[in-house]
This record gives structure tokens, C-alpha cells and sequence, in this order.
């Protein structure tokens, strides 16, 4: 029984209907809340058992070859998770953290952060060389990378060193 209530709980099954409270509409992404959910049992881990990990932080705006960037549309942002799917590993976290800002988050557990880098430059250049939508006139991707132990043994150290 305690499990069927979890997992009624992780999918979101209401009245034969399923709608995840931890899924953002664009499939492969997480929501906020589970993004930090994450990031609270990673953080656990390297407090634990001193496991690494690292944290990237992603602003991601339209209308790069124009002086007004804004955040991406919403089938910008399905292509956006689609390509970022393709990059990361199963275990890697993609989520949502201010996508109204167009900021996005991506965890990445026992990954160090010149490891991290490296995936950062590739997203980098994948979206250098592609536009996710005909409706995007280009597209801006910023980030910032920081990882425990290396920036700091809590979260806000981390998340304040990714920005």
C-alpha cells in the first residue's frame, strides 16, 4: 500500500488521469520543485559519502542576432529539451528554473566540473550551430558551472557560484 501511494504521488494519477506534478509539460524536463528535490539528495550524498557532483546553470534566450533577447517559445523550449536529451546522460537532471527568465538548470551527479565543462561547450556549440525554431532569429545560451567539493561544501555556495 505505501508504495502504490508513492508512486500515485510521483505520477500524478488523479481519478484515472495522469498528470506528473514533477514533469514540466515538455517531456525530459523537470519542474522546479523536482529539480530541487535532486539537488537535496545529491547534496545528501556528498555529505554522506563524499560523492561529487556538479551543477550547471543555463540562460537560454531568444532573438540572439537582435538587441532584445527573450525567453524561448514553448516549442522552442520542447526542441531546447529534445537537444539537451540527446547530451546528457539517463542520471543527468534537465530542469526548469526560472524558464519565465529563461534560466534552466542541469545536474549532474558524480561528474566533476571539468567534466561538466566540457558538456557545457557542447551544448554551447549545439546551439551555435542550430536555431530550435524557425520563429527564434538566434539563439543566447549563457552558463555558469560550480561543483561540490570544489565551490564550497553547501548548496548556496554552489548554486551562488554557478550564476
Amino acid at each position: 500500500p505505501e508504495r502504490s501511494t508513492a508512486l500515485k504521488f510521483l505520477t500524478g494519477v488523479k481519478s484515472g488521469v495522469e498528470v506528473s506534478p514533477l514533469l514540466s509539460p515538455e517531456p525530459g524536463m523537470y519542474k522546479y520543485e523536482a529539480f530541487m528535490i535532486f539537488l537535496a539528495r545529491e547534496f545528501q550524498r556528498f555529505k554522506e559519502h563524499g560523492r561529487i557532483f556538479s551543477l550547471v546553470l543555463f540562460d537560454i534566450k531568444g532573438g540572439g542576432n537582435s538587441n532584445r533577447l527573450r525567453p524561448l517559445s514553448p516549442d522552442s523550449v520542447a526542441s531546447l529539451t529534445r537537444k539537451i536529451d540527446l547530451l546528457k546522460r539517463p542520471v543527468d537532471v534537465f530542469a526548469s528554473f526560472d524558464v519565465d527568465a529563461g534560466h534552466y538548470a542541469l545536474l549532474l551527479p558524480d561528474t566533476d566540473v571539468r567534466k561538466s565543462t566540457i558538456l557545457a561547450r557542447c551544448i554551447h556549440q549545439v546551439f551555435g550551430l542550430s536555431s530550435l525554431n524557425v520563429d527564434e532569429k538566434g539563439i543566447s545560451v549563457a552558463s555558469g558551472i560550480a561543483g561540490l567539493p570544489e565551490h564550497g561544501n553547501d548548496l548556496d555556495s554552489l548554486v551562488a557560484a554557478s550564476r
